[in-house]
């Protein structure tokens, strides 16, 4: 890893964008539902056969309410793209996924990634093989490795999270980010105990090359880096065991703001990323070799613009995570 130079500069106020309608949102998998009892059946005179009319429809609805809970947990054929024949080592493990049916937010348009970890995962067991790309892009995460899949968690309120154990834990995502006119990362995390620099995402072509990444480091402070260039936030406001929605802004000036909560934690001005297409693409893990390990913590969602987001638009996914994720911004 390149010798890390502080890039703390005076905060800038001047943004570029501007706010949108909502995209063309993925749906999440459909669920049965029960079909209505007919009237003339409900108020049949007749005793022998209302009784069977009402056994009928019990038992319709039963099956049906069996049916929409097993499907509600599912995606479509379309969507997914992770096989549910997975294998690890010489045995083959049970496949499900994860999926809701709460009305899709409505957002900024034309995300370039959007991962939640509450909508099309993928998994075996309770390992993490796929996390479906919502953005419409097909820029899904998956982790072919049986021995580097995260974990997928409850958190103590409840919500689900994919958990990365801090050693070798990733998911890939393919080919491509190529073109920036800024960026915009919002990332709702929780880091766990981690010594030296975990990336969160990375897009690059190897170790040290083409790079752009986010992620948290050994200072437990929230760090963006391209090409070798950082800004970082404040030390110790990054810390453990805590929920977070980070965020990272940079216009196309170069001039970058990275945020915790919605609250200020550094700023500066950096290279903008270059235009090529980039090969090596993580989440939970950077590739530089003098950090071989992966991120620490949990990760509930995950969303990157490939622009500078207005104001009123960055204030639009925050007020959305925050709802989402239980914080208080």
């Amino acid at each position: 890893m390149s010798t890390r130079a502080s890039a703390s500069a005076a905060a800038l106020a001047c943004w570029v964008g501007a706010c949108t309608g909502p995209p063309p949102i993925v749906s999440p998998g459909t669920g049965s539902t029960s079909k209505p009892t007919d009237d003339a059946t409900a108020s049949s005179t007749d005793d022998a056969t209302a009784s069977s009319s009402d056994d009928t429809t019990t038992s319709e609805a039963a099956e049906a309410t069996s049916n929409a809970s097993s499907t509600s947990r599912g995606i479509s054929e379309d969507d997914s793209t992770a096989s549910s024949g997975e294998t690890a080592g010489d045995e083959t493990l049970a496949s499900s996924s994860t999926s809701t049916t709460s009305p899709e937010p409505e957002l900024p348009e034309d995300p370039a990634l959007w991962l939640s970890a509450d909508h099309g995962v993928e998994l075996l067991d309770d390992r993490v093989t796929s996390m479906q790309d919502r953005s419409g892009l097909g820029h899904h995460a998956t982790q072919a490795e049986s021995a580097w899949l995260p974990r997928f968690v409850t958190s103590t309120d409840g919500l689900p999270m994919v958990e990365f154990d801090g050693q070798d834990d990733a998911l890939r995502l393919p080919t491509g980010f190529g073109t920036f006119q800024g960026a915009s990362f919002f990332a709702v995390v929780e880091p766990l105990p981690h010594s030296g620099c975990a990336g969160i995402l990375s897009l690059s072509n190897g170790d040290d090359t083409d790079d752009i990444e986010f992620g948290r480091h050994e200072e437990n402070l929230l760090y963006y880096e391209v090409l070798g260039e950082f800004v970082e936030g404040s030390p110790g406001a990054f810390e453990t065991d805590r929920r977070f929605l980070a965020s990272i802004v940079q216009n196309a000036g170069g001039a970058t703001i990275l945020k915790l909560d919605a609250a200020l934690t550094g700023s500066g001005t950096i290279i903008l990323p270059a235009a090529v297409t980039r090969t090596e693409n993580y989440v939970g893990k950077n590739t530089y070799d003098e950090c071989p390990t992966s991120f620490h913590g949990r990760l509930g969602e995950l969303l990157l613009y490939t622009r500078a987001l207005a104001p009123e638009e960055q204030s639009q996914i925050e007020s959305y995570l925050a709802s989402r994720w239980n914080l208080a911004l």
